[in-house]
C-alpha cells in the first residue's frame, strides 16, 4: 500500500469514526426514551387533541414538550401523529389540518410552557418529521390510498407556513425504502400532491418557484411502471393538474 493510499484510508476511517461518535452522542442524549414510548404517548395526546380540536391545542403542545426529546427524536412524534391520524374515522383532511396547527404551534414561542424562550420544535424536528412520515407512506397507502394527498397537503403547509424545504422532502422520497418508494411506491405522487396543494393554497407561481429552488426533476421520480409512458401520462392517470410547470 502506497503512502497516498494509506493517507486516504486513514481519512476515510477518521470520518467513519466521527460519524459513529456523533450517532452515539445523539443516542446518549435521548437515552431512556424508546421509540415505543414516543409512539404510545404521541398517539394518546393526538387522539385527545382531535377530540377537543382547537381547545386542546395548548395542552397537546405541553404534552409534547414534556417528552423532553432531542431534535433527532422529535421527528418520531410527527411520524406517530400521522400514523395515528390515518386510522381515524370522519374527515381526515380536517384532522390533518389540526395536526398542521399543532406542528406550527410547536414551532412558535407560544409553545414554551413559560410563554417565552425557545419553541418546542425547530427546523430540524420538522425535517426529521417529514422523513419519518415519508418512510411510512408505502404502508399507509396499503390501507389508505388517499395518504399521499393528505400528507402532501400537510407538508405543503409546513413549507408555506413553516421551515420545511422541498429539497429535503425530495431527498427523503428518493431514499425511503432503499429507493422503492420511487420505483414501486407513491414517491412521485406525493411530490405532485405537494405542488398541487401549494398551488391551491398560495398560487401556481409559488409552486413552480419551490420546485425550481429544490432542484428536483419530476421525471426522474417516475417509477418502474411509468417511465416508458412519461410524466404527462402519469399526471393524466392520477388526474393531477400541473400544467403551470410547462
Amino acid at each position: 500500500v502506497s503512502k497516498v493510499e494509506a493517507k486516504a484510508e486513514a481519512k476515510v476511517e477518521a470520518k467513519v469514526e466521527a460519524k459513529v461518535e456523533a450517532a452515539q452522542g445523539a443516542a446518549a442524549a435521548a437515552e431512556g426514551v424508546s421509540a415505543e414510548h414516543i409512539e404510545k404517548k404521541t398517539k394518546a395526546l393526538t387522539l385527545e387533541y382531535y377530540g377537543l380540536k382547537e381547545a386542546g391545542l395548548k395542552e397537546a403542545a405541553l404534552c409534547v414538550a414534556e417528552l423532553k426529546l432531542a431534535p433527532a427524536q422529535q421527528g418520531a412524534v410527527l411520524g406517530a401523529m400521522a400514523k395515528a391520524t390515518y386510522t381515524q374515522k370522519g374527515d381526515l383532511s380536517a384532522l390533518f389540518k389540526l395536526m398542521g396547527d399543532l406542528v406550527l404551534h410547536l414551532l412558535s414561542r407560544e409553545s414554551c410552557a413559560e410563554g417565552g424562550g425557545s419553541p418546542v420544535f425547530g427546523e430540524e424536528a420538522v425535517a426529521n418529521g417529514a422523513v419519518a412520515i415519508i418512510g411510512r407512506l408505502t404502508d399507509a397507502c396499503d390501507d389508505l390510498p388517499r395518504a399521499p394527498e393528505l400528507v402532501g397537503a400537510l407538508l405543503a403547509r409546513l413549507m408555506l407556513e413553516g421551515p420545511l424545504k422541498l429539497a429535503g422532502v425530495g431527498k427523503a422520497v428518493k431514499e425511503a425504502d432503499e429507493g422503492d418508494l420511487v420505483e414501486w411506491g407513491p414517491g412521485l405522487l406525493l411530490v405532485c400532491q405537494i405542488l398541487r396543494a401549494v398551488a391551491n393554497s398560495a398560487d401556481e407561481a409559488k409552486a413552480k418557484a419551490l420546485l425550481d429552488e429544490s432542484g428536483l426533476k419530476l421525471d426522474e421520480l417516475l417509477g418502474a411502471d411509468d417511465k416508458e409512458a412519461g410524466l404527462a401520462a402519469f399526471l393524466e392517470k392520477k388526474k393531477i393538474d400541473l400544467a403551470f410547470l410547462a
